[in-house]
């Protein structure tokens, strides 16, 4: 069976807090989880995989460029989830979807305003979440699926 099939959400969390604190027994802390359990489920997953994910150093766990693109795979997932948690948070409360923009200061002014009244048009019921960063932040953001629309 495929390893895909297998994951499950925890392990997700697992694998992002591992490349956060890059601590096992920190991770293990975190989730509410043993040590040992953790590094058993990384082994595994390594097994699965047929590759190693984190270099084991003194100082704790370093991503290899394998880990690295799982994780970023990890990130758009929990990002997607995220989107759909808010999503059905703002259908609940009788909106009709919750979209997420992001901006920089320069652009924040005039055109931001002017496009939030034009997606109110399209949606008028729609919640929106606004997110202000140098341009570089919302568009990585963009591309992981943390924002549905970058205006600059």
């Amino acid at each position: 069976m495929d390893w895909t099939h297998r994951l499950r959400l925890r392990q997700l969390q697992m694998l992002l807090s591992l490349a956060q604190t890059g601590n096992m027994s920190q991770s293990a802390q975190l989730l509410h989880t043993a040590q040992p359990a953790l590094s058993k489920w990384l082994k595994e997953l390594e097994d699965d995989l047929g590759m190693v994910l984190f270099e084991r150093h003194a100082r704790g766990l370093k991503p290899t460029p394998q880990g690295e693109a799982l994780i970023a795979h990890a990130r758009c997932i929990e990002a997607h989830l995220d989107s759909a948690r808010d999503d059905m948070h703002a259908l609940r409360e009788g909106g009709s979807g919750l979209v997420a923009v992001g901006t920089s200061g320069a652009s924040a002014s005039d055109v931001l305003r002017m496009a939030v009244l034009r997606l109110l048009e399209w949606l008028p019921r729609a919640q929106i979440r606004l997110a202000e960063s140098n341009m570089n932040v919302p568009m990585q953001q963009l591309a992981h699926g943390e924002l549905d629309v970058v205006v600059g």
